[in-house]
Parts: C-alpha cells; structure tokens; sequence
C-alpha cells in the first residue's frame, strides 16, 4: 500500500509540475511578432516557463499527460488543467503546422524568398 501512495504522490507532484511551473500563460510582451517572435501561449518548453520558447514536441508531450490526467480522479492528480489551457497548447500546435502537415520544432516555416533552393 506504501507504494501505491508513493506513485499517486509522484503522480500528483508530476501533474502539479508540469501544468503550474513549465506551461507558458502568456505570449512575449509587446510587438513580439516584430522580434520575430512567435506565440507561445499555451505551449511548454525545454525548461520553465520563463524560458519561453515554445517546442511542438515538448508541447505535444505534455498535452498527452494533460489529457491522460484528466481521466484520473483528482484525489490522484489534484487540480486539473482548465480546457482552455488545452486549447491554448492545440492552438499553438496547430499555428507551427507546415503547409505539409508537419510540425516545425519551435516556431513556423517560413523561409525567405530564395533561402530554400540553397544546397
């Protein structure tokens, strides 16, 4: 039974992490788009959300446990992750799709006239 509780504390202490400390809640402030920065609400990064840099894989990884937490009573994980906190991740995941149907890592594909016929 002590492993049972160890598991749901690790558990609740893994939800807790990654919803309230490696989210981002908010995009760069100001002009961002000029700094030629993209959203990055809704997303999750290599490190924390000071970090701000929003990765596609990071952020599909933790949209999955998200959503794998909310099926699980929150005796077990706690607080759960609002929808439109997950929408906000699916939006910025959707906004990193190339016109292929890949995901760019960090931020859209968008190379300038000419770059891409350079060997």
């Amino acid at each position: 039974q002590s492993i049972l509780l160890h598991g749901q504390q690790a558990i609740w202490h893994l939800s807790n992490f990654i919803d309230k400390h490696v989210k981002v809640k908010y995009n760069p402030s100001g002009d961002f788009k000029s700094m030629h920065r993209h959203i990055s609400k809704g997303s999750w990064t290599f490190s924390d959300q000071d970090h701000g840099w929003p990765a596609s894989d990071c952020t599909a990884e933790a949209l999955k446990c998200c959503l794998l937490f909310s099926m699980m009573p929150v005796e077990i994980v706690g607080e759960k992750t609002e929808p439109t906190r997950l929408y906000d991740a699916v939006d910025v995941l959707l906004s990193l799709q190339s016109k292929n149907g890949g995901l760019a890592a960090w931020e859209p594909q968008d190379p300038l006239n000419g770059w891409r016929y350079l060997p």
